[in-house]
């Protein structure tokens, strides 16, 4: 499923969700757990029940969870905005912070050798998206 992100990823700081403790301490893992909380609100991607099923269907697959329908929308759509900020982390020091100045040819070259993950595209008027599945 495809999720715009455009609002998300032109605004946000993605290493205020996602950090490492060789970044920000110790804390690391709560402390951008609780950020991402913080902000669901400003970013609810979430907001259909088709997307809450997909968020569940895509994070089952990592195995690390296990009661993910139990999961209230607001800390399901913080792990999701976990994801998609470290996806961005990855990504951003080779393509910078804006959508509009990002190279997509290159950035899909990158995504088919391997080098990058690849769950970001664009759409036709500038959007940023998402893609939420395997």
């Amino acid at each position: 499923m495809e999720i715009d992100i455009t609002t998300f990823f032109n605004s946000m700081c993605p290493s205020d969700l996602s950090a490492s403790i060789a970044e920000i301490g110790s804390n690391a893992g709560p402390d951008t757990w609780q950020a991402a909380k913080d902000k669901t609100e400003q970013y609810l991607l979430l907001d259909t029940d088709e997307k809450r099923t997909a968020a569940i269907a895509y994070f089952s697959e990592f195995g690390a969870w296990h009661d993910l329908e139990e999961w209230p929308t607001s800390e399901l759509n913080a792990l999701l905005l976990q994801d998609i900020a470290g996806t961005m982390r990855e990504l951003l020091p080779n393509f910078g912070d804006s959508a509009s100045a990002w190279d997509w040819e290159e950035y899909e070259n990158q995504c088919q050798a391997g080098q990058v993950s690849g769950g970001l595209f664009p759409g036709d008027k500038g959007q940023v998206y998402f893609y939420l599945g395997h």
